[in-house]
């Protein structure tokens, strides 16, 4: 989603007047992201029951809802992330309100 951002105003590393047109809101229903880090012997796995993201535009907190399994165990995670502006921007540290539950507990 970042890619979007490349060559548009108001972007830390835009070099065009063009402004971005973003859709406000993602769905997933039934999906997966599998990993493995550098030095992981083990790959990892995310199965998305459902994740809704939404944002008023590329200026806008992200509010993210999240419910499915990492790993098998079961994982529900809400609230909001930085903008897509401040992501593309890259400096961090980043702001997150987030709540959540792993295998039921808080």
């Amino acid at each position: 989603m970042l890619a979007v951002l490349d060559g548009c105003e108001g972007h830390a590393g835009g070099e065009s007047d063009r402004p971005c047109h973003l859709d406000d809101r993602v769905a997933i229903t039934g999906g997966s992201v599998s990993w493995r880090g550098a030095d992981a012997a083990a790959s990892r796995r995310l199965d998305i029951e459902t994740l809704h993201a939404q944002a008023g535009d590329a200026q806008a907190p992200i509010a993210v809802a999240l419910r499915g399994r990492a790993d098998g165990i079961a994982v529900e995670v809400e609230g909001t992330l930085p903008s897509l502006a401040t992501l593309g921007a890259r400096r961090g540290p980043y702001p997150l309100a987030l709540d959540g539950s792993v295998a039921g507990r808080k």
